[in-house]
């Protein structure tokens, strides 16, 4: 209720301020035709002064210097130039549920290359092949299980923090 109360009154002020301009400009007019006019509202119309002739020249030079900055920025970047966010090409079929490169498992298994033996310990049998052979190798692979390796790691994060 409050909001449409609020439009209420904003349309009034609209309306009015729309009023009085329509009034102001019937008034100029009128005043080009018989400069003896006189307003029937009782309306002086005031000429504009140096100071609202110096305000109106700094807002013109402010605009000017802002286009001149927009036309150099549409210059510069032009529409054609800017790359769309959607890709070219559609995506591919899916298989299954699955995008292509991901149906038989082969790129999934490449994210276990790095892994520790205690990690592999831990991981369940996930069902793809690939996956369960890297995490077996991982598990028996004494190269990554000990206190020489481990030595080496704190080693390489010790240099790094440097």
């Amino acid at each position: 209720m409050e909001n449409n109360v609020t439009t209420r009154k904003n349309g009034w002020r609209t309306r009015e301020i729309q009023e009085e301009l329509n009034i102001r400009a019937h008034e100029k007019a009128m005043l080009k035709e018989n400069p003896d006019y006189q307003s029937p509202w009782g309306i002086e119309i005031i000429e504009t002064t140096d100071e609202n002739v110096k305000n109106f020249d700094k807002v013109n030079k402010i605009k000017q210097v802002l286009s001149k900055d927009l036309k150099a920025y549409n210059r510069t970047y032009k529409k054609k130039d800017i790359a769309p966010e959607y890709p070219d090409e559609a995506p591919p079929e899916m298989i299954n549920g699955y995008h292509p490169k991901l149906v038989n498992g082969q790129q999934i298994s490449n994210r276990f290359n790095k892994l520790d033996p205690q990690s592999a310990k831990a991981m369940p049998k996930t069902g793809n092949p690939h996956v369960d052979a890297k995490v077996e190798k991982a598990k028996n692979n004494p190269d990554k299980d000990g206190p020489a390796y481990r030595q080496s790691v704190f080693d390489k994060v010790k240099k790094a923090k440097r």
